[in-house]
């Protein structure tokens, strides 16, 4: 993240001002939230979206919930089952917990804390995540946030707080670590805000680290703060003191049919161009007709995006969205022009 201050050279002894910049190097926010809504800019029935679909800040569905379950064995299949926490791993895996307990064919009960794969097996159990810690039980405690660093480490946070068995209690506020500390507490994450209700837990609902130790949240309770204002369960907040996004900019693309309710922030991740550089995905699969192109990749980005081309030295631009994915089907408006393909990952 990139800040400056910009100071006025012409003040006077009673007036001067001074504008402080952050810049966030972003590509995408993806995210879902609590509620559903209907985008007032499409059609029906592409205008519904759910609770448990990811979408992105730019007015689009980069998955619906039923994509995310397809390959774990709930049956019947259900429209939607809510989606609490989001990450994507290398080679465009989607890592996510479900808000609910849902019973599976091939792997039996899924639970709300459980961290769970898009590629239809179970990451880690929400007992597994808290083993670490020694809890007093073994309830599950949910699963509401969860990122997992270049070291494997997985930050989480829990929806309802857990005693352990020396004692201690693990806050559904605090960012929590399956090596078994706590990363950051509830009041650590909320140390460059100013709640007007001071010592209170106001839960953490989604979160994303990035490789500056910035984080940027949501909280599960909104608030006062003495310098912003009222705070929405569904704002962006960043640990640095701001506002990255009021719910109502992160679905502006959307246009909702309410331009005041907060509709929530439950799951994130972030595109940014501030991720470690990779090796570069390598295209394994090409079928093209006149009319269309088909793309199979490999790589070890988070997020694919296919760009052309008219010649090998550019101008490239974007030919697919940002996708979670590994392959891409699209339409070639034009056969007779050339055309060449490459592809970025983030």
């Amino acid at each position: 993240m990139n800040s400056g201050t910009l100071t006025a050279t012409n003040g006077t002894l009673l007036q001067t001002f001074s504008m402080h910049l952050l810049a966030a190097p972003l590509r995408e926010i993806w995210f879902s939230t609590s509620l559903g809504f209907i985008s007032t800019n499409r059609f029906a029935p592409t205008n519904q979206i759910s609770g448990g679909d990811l979408i992105a800040n730019t007015g689009r569905i980069v998955h619906r919930n039923s994509d995310l379950v397809g390959q774990l064995g709930i049956m019947p299949l259900v429209s939607d089952l809510g989606l609490d926490a989001a990450f994507i791993k290398g080679g465009g895996e989607i890592l996510f917990s479900l808000p609910v307990d849902v019973f599976s064919e091939t792997l039996g009960w899924l639970h709300h804390g459980d961290l769970l794969s898009n590629r239809g097996h179970i990451v880690k159990r929400n007992q597994d995540l808290l083993a670490a810690f020694n809890p007093a039980t073994s309830n599950d405690a949910g699963l509401d946030a969860a990122q997992i660093l270049p070291t494997g480490e997985i930050l989480f946070s829990i929806q309802s707080n857990v005693v352990t068995k020396s004692g201690g209690m693990l806050s559904r506020g605090d960012i929590l670590s399956d090596t078994g500390g706590v990363f950051m507490t509830h009041q650590q994450l909320l140390a460059n805000f100013q709640p007007a209700v001071t010592n209170h837990d106001f839960g953490l609902d989604a979160l994303y680290v990035f490789p500056s130790g910035e984080f940027w949240f949501s909280v599960e309770e909104g608030f006062t703060d003495n310098r912003l204002g009222a705070i929405q369960s569904g704002d962006l907040l960043s640990s640095l003191g701001y506002r990255a996004f009021s719910n109502q900019g992160l679905l502006a693309a959307f246009a909702p049919a309410s331009t005041v309710k907060d509709y929530g922030l439950d799951a994130l991740f972030i595109v940014t161009d501030t991720t470690p550089p990779r090796a570069q995905p390598l295209i394994v699969k090409t079928e093209r007709t006149e009319k269309t192109l088909h793309l199979e990749w490999n790589g070890e980005g988070a997020a694919f995006q296919v760009e052309t081309a008219p010649a090998l030295s550019g101008p490239w631009s974007p030919f697919s969205p940002i996708l979670p994915d590994t392959a891409f089907d699209g339409e070639i408006h034009d056969p007779s022009e050339a055309a060449f393909f490459r592809l970025r990952q983030w």
